[in-house]
């Protein structure tokens, strides 16, 4: 590959997600929302969060608190060939 092109490749800048869960919800249990309510997340607080890169799964990871800023460390990576 062209040295040129490689180098411009490198500095795109490509949008990080955090997926740290889900919930399937009615449109009439929506509506009900208010400021204050909580959500429950189909998800266990050890869990492993999903690492996208925009809709793409490309890892997984443990959320990690360290004087009051969050942090990923990073699990597991997934290989091309794999489905999650």
């Amino acid at each position: 590959m062209n040295h040129n092109l490689l180098t411009s490749l490198n500095n795109i800048n490509l949008e990080l997600k955090i997926r740290i869960g889900s919930k399937k919800i009615s449109i009439k249990n929506l509506s009900k929302i208010k400021e204050g309510d909580v959500i429950i997340l189909e998800k266990d607080e050890d869990d492993l969060v999903d690492i996208l890169i925009g809709d793409e799964m490309v890892a997984r990871g443990k959320i990690i608190e360290k004087d009051n800023e969050f942090f990923i460390e990073i699990r597991e990576l997934k290989n091309s060939q794999e489905e999650y």
